[in-house]
């Protein structure tokens, strides 16, 4: 089919072409839409000090969308302790032994050929004294947009 022919049918079919979707006869392609930004160890909304912490990202798009995790908005990058794991429609960041070092606001990005979808959760620990083990400061986490 000629280009021009496709043009023409995108006009006269607006909404099979907005909200970053594209179709043609050969494939149709979606930009990422994150579904669910959540996470795994969190006990009444903290996370404590030394706790393994998985932060657990699902998203949708065609093609599949690839996947990078940023705190405080700089790349995150696997280390000692912090894992990053992908599938084909997921990613979860682990970090093993939560520090206060590990607080702040951490966003998963989905990207494709089309576009991109990003989500913020915050994470705080609560550290704990060495003596009597008492709170030294509690925070909570949160899921935002």
């Amino acid at each position: 089919m000629k280009r021009s022919t496709l043009l023409r049918r995108a006009k006269a079919f607006p909404a099979l072409f907005s909200r970053g979707v594209r179709c043609d006869l050969w494939c149709c392609t979606q930009s990422p839409q994150i579904r669910k930004l959540d996470s795994q160890g969190a006990e009444d909304g903290a996370v404590k000090a030394q706790q393994r912490v998985i932060l657990k990202c699902n998203a949708k798009g065609n093609p599949n969308p690839v996947f990078k995790w940023l705190k405080d908005g700089d790349e995150v990058k696997a280390r000692k302790g912090l894992k990053i794991r992908i599938g084909k429609r997921s990613s979860r960041l682990v970090i093993r032994n939560a520090t206060v070092g590990d607080e702040g606001i951490y966003t998963c990005v989905a990207m494709n050929a089309v576009g991109e979808d990003r989500k913020n959760i915050e994470l705080k620990v609560r550290s704990l004294k060495h003596k009597g083990m008492n709170l030294k400061q509690a925070h909570s986490m949160t899921a935002t947009k």
